[in-house]
């Protein structure tokens, strides 16, 4: 329980291996993928969700490596190092 909430979160979770499955569906995603870095391994297909157009832009530019999209290497290389993979 944390700050008063029966609630987890998948990055604890998924490195225990409670947490696993064939899609994981992140709703509300925003421009960002950090918060799926620990589920990677653990779901076949993750899908990415929200509202605004422009955090939906901003993650299919990631995917197509297009001109401008954030590098996510260095936080990839980190949560790697920190859950002891790659």
């Amino acid at each position: 329980m944390q700050n008063g909430r029966n609630d987890t979160t998948i990055g604890n979770n998924a490195n225990t291996g409670d947490v696993k499955g064939d899609i994981l569906i992140d709703i509300g995603s925003g421009p960002t993928i950090y918060q799926l870095l620990s589920a990677c391994e653990k779901f076949n297909k993750i899908i990415v969700s929200d509202y605004a157009d422009r955090n939906r832009q901003e993650l299919e530019k990631w995917l197509k490596k297009g001109p401008g999209a954030f590098d996510w290497t260095l936080v990839v290389k980190y949560v790697c190092k920190l859950e002891g993979q790659r």
